[in-house]
């Protein structure tokens, strides 16, 4: 399910991060050569698990993806979803939801959610989903229904965002279709939620096809965690060598780039602050999840008695380890209010239910503020290092109104950042926002030194990068067996689960 902290700062894998540690892989069908039509529909199945499917103008699936952990168990090491037909991957996906008790007399309800950027194909393919999913269903002896209203967590998440926004007519006018895919595309890092509902719905397809293509179907949000933490350390490695040595080559040029050599520093600054807030930005996605962080004990009660459960009910709310999470309790309150019975009136108990869920909300959050300030030293290491520059560059020989300028720019950004720290406001999404600027700012200084300096020191410049490659093996080999170490833990993990699940 959906969390008010994911919705506000979505997460996810750069491709610079995939191919560096080449795991690019296809979710649950086989690769092909063979030219892809357009993708057109985005499809979303909340059994609990919940599934994202894109399908093309053919009827193909091109991607299928676990949107929460229980998607992920499901998905895993599984195939014969993506490349087929929609109707087969339907078919597919209901049978293990059932075979795996996803699917059960007492969870028997699928939520769907369809939009389609050709007109009444939504219609469709919302067709298509009722009539196989009832074909299989009934053939392994269960009567499901599906249902094509959001999730009591989706609806409030919508609801909410609505109230965040009450003169803005777009927003106001917005279906929970929509609202849905906007929510999975800003999830992909791409683009925040407010963009995303202002895009339309093919090229939210399209974002959100593309990068679900590109993700491991292992990549849950702990994985990702300690990947984001692996590339930090290493780009702190790389920046502190790498970003330095056109500054280190303009200072020993100088007397032949007189009136250019403040273009070394400037390149460092910004590199440097580009890689250390981007790779922070990655890693805070995963830290500001309040959703996964276990709830206190005082909410643990108010939480059973809201749903007139003992202490012996405790564990309808755990998750798989055994934690009691804002996610697990929002997944036991999707499944109890889309199963109750037809004709109960659930208005009151949504109410409290909200109502409780935002004091848990409060609560994690104080937990997640703490979380971010453990990063506090790294935020502020890398704010010394584009100081240094700019000490450089206030002593240099040579200040005209550009190097005023980069001056003012630099310094601008750096208060900031620590403006933000300082009053405990720093998030995922002020981070990117830095990122983006100070690596836009690193390409045009990095444009402006390639067209300054000959092919003869460029040629000098690059023998020197390469001779550090040797001096940075260890940190590489370092980062990639703490990925490789991840990557194997998370995989037992789905696995263990997986078939704890078939024999239970």
């Amino acid at each position: 399910m959906k969390k008010l902290v994911a919705i506000l700062c979505a997460i996810v894998m750069s491709a610079t991060c995939l191919s560096l540690i080449g795991c690019k892989k296809d979710n649950g069908g086989s690769e092909s050569s063979k030219p892809q039509a357009e993708v057109t529909t985005f499809v979303s199945l909340d059994v609990n698990p919940e599934i994202e499917l894109t399908v093309d103008s053919e009827n193909k699936v091109v991607s299928v993806y676990g949107a929460n952990e229980d998607g992920k168990v499901l998905l895993y090491e599984e195939s014969g979803i993506v490349g087929e037909d929609l109707e087969t991957a339907i078919a597919k996906i209901t049978d293990l939801a059932i075979e795996y008790g996803f699917l059960t007399e007492e969870n028997k309800t699928v939520l769907a959610s369809v939009t389609s950027s050709i007109e009444g194909k939504a219609a469709e393919v919302e067709n298509l989903i009722k009539s196989k999913i009832n074909v299989v269903a009934e053939g392994l002896g269960l009567n499901v229904s599906v249902d094509l209203e959001g999730a009591f967590s989706l609806m409030r998440d919508f609801d909410k965002f609505k109230a965040e926004h009450p003169d803005n007519q777009l927003i106001q006018g917005l279906t929970v279709e929509k609202f849905k895919l906007a929510l999975s595309a800003s999830e992909t890092g791409e683009v925040t939620l407010d963009v995303a509902v202002t895009m339309n719905d093919k090229d939210l397809i399209e974002m959100v096809s593309s990068v679900h293509k590109d993700l491991v179907a292992f990549a849950t949000d702990a994985y990702n965690k300690v990947k984001a933490e692996a590339f930090l350390i290493y780009d702190r490695a790389v920046s502190s060598l790498v970003d330095g040595v056109y500054t280190a080559f303009y200072q020993t040029n100088l007397m032949k780039h007189p009136t250019t050599f403040w273009y070394g520093p400037t390149y460092q600054a910004y590199k440097s602050m580009a890689r250390g807030f981007g790779d922070l930005a990655r890693l805070m996605t995963y830290v500001e999840k309040s959703c996964d962080y276990p709830i206190s004990e005082e909410l643990v009660s108010e939480v059973l008695l809201a749903f007139d459960l003992n202490a012996e009910d405790v564990e309808k709310l755990k998750d798989d380890d055994g934690n009691i999470t804002l996610n697990s309790i929002e997944s036991y309150v999707d499944i109890l209010i889309k199963n109750a019975p037809e004709g109960v009136d659930l208005t009151a108990l949504k109410a409290e239910v909200s109502a409780l869920l935002t004091r848990v909300e409060t609560d994690l959050l104080t937990a997640v503020s703490e979380e971010i300030k453990k990063y506090e030293p790294q935020i502020n290491q890398i704010i010394t290092s584009a100081e240094m520059m700019v000490t450089a560059l206030e002593g240099a020989t040579v200040i005209n109104k550009e190097v005023s300028a980069v001056i003012a720019d630099l310094t601008a950004i750096l208060k900031g950042v620590a403006d933000d720290v300082a009053n405990g406001q720093l998030s995922s999404e002020k981070l990117k926002s830095y990122a983006d600027l100070s690596s836009q700012k690193a390409d045009e200084f990095l444009t402006k030194i390639k067209a300054d300096l000959s092919e003869e020191e460029l040629a000098q410049i690059d023998a020197t990068i390469k001779d550090m490659e040797e001096t940075l093996d260890s940190a590489k080999k370092s980062m990639e067996d703490t990925i490789d170490s991840a990557e194997k833990a998370i995989k037992y993990s789905l696995s263990k689960r997986k078939e704890d699940r078939k024999t239970a």
